[in-house]
């Protein structure tokens, strides 16, 4: 009786068994193709030259306000009485570049998050194209990102970052002849 329950149990499995189709998973880690790619890379020393001259800007603009100050002491320790309308006119001069130099800042803050989020936009489109192309081609499931899907530990046989970074690195070189 046992044997055949047994025989009979494992004809009725065999069907599932053999008709299980394996489910083929990919996970690719965005941060390390931002890090490793050229385009990447790019992005990076776009983000850094326009900060650069950011900073450029806003020091230029300092010393002028130091230079502005400066003066408004030198007035106050003057022993001869300065014009009070002249010293009034630099106060003013004074508060108002403060105040535009507040605006600046702001202003430079924005385009700088602006410029980072418009590059952030363009490069996550170019590598979820690839991400997408290779889903198709390669025949996978699903494709998870590493740190967005809470993933510790990955086998390096489902990892596709190298294959991610490799496209892009050569989509970013087509692009730049």
């Amino acid at each position: 009786i046992v044997g055949t329950i047994a025989v009979i149990f494992s004809l009725t499995l065999s069907p599932v068994v053999y008709s299980a189709d394996v489910a083929k998973i990919g996970v690719v880690f965005f941060q390390k193709i931002l890090v490793d790619s050229s385009a990447g890379k790019m992005i990076k020393q776009q983000v850094e030259e326009q900060n650069n001259k950011n900073i450029k800007i806003l020091q230029d603009e300092k010393t002028q306000i130091e230079s502005l100050e400066d003066e408004l002491k030198k007035m106050s320790l003057l022993p001869v009485p300065v014009d009070k309308t002249k010293k009034a006119e630099k106060e003013k001069a004074y508060i108002a570049r403060r105040q535009e130099f507040a605006k600046l800042q702001k202003r430079l803050t924005d385009e700088m998050k602006a410029l980072n989020k418009q590059l952030m936009s363009d490069f996550s489109k170019k590598v979820n194209n690839i991400v997408r192309e290779i889903g198709k081609k390669e025949g996978y499931l699903m494709i998870l990102e590493r740190r967005e899907a809470g993933i510790f530990y990955v086998p390096d046989q489902i990892d596709i970052t190298e294959s991610v970074t490799k496209i892009l690195n050569e989509q970013t070189a087509k692009e730049q002849q």
